[in-house]
């Protein structure tokens, strides 16, 4: 039930930087050469994080 939770959580939050990042265009700031943002606006393996829990709960 967490997994979910954050899963969803972080998708609103992208969303909510998407339309921040929008805005900032809309204004005249150049958004484009900010690596983190770029990184965080991708959405999240969520197939790789279920695979990385699984190895560690293994491991255990």
């Amino acid at each position: 039930m967490g997994l979910q939770i954050d899963t969803i959580t972080e998708q609103e939050n992208t969303k909510i930087l998407k339309i921040l990042a929008e805005i900032l265009k809309k204004m005249g700031v150049d958004v484009t050469h900010d690596p983190e943002l770029k990184q965080m606006l991708e959405p999240l393996n969520q197939e790789e994080i279920e695979r990385q829990l699984e190895n560690q709960l293994k491991r255990k």
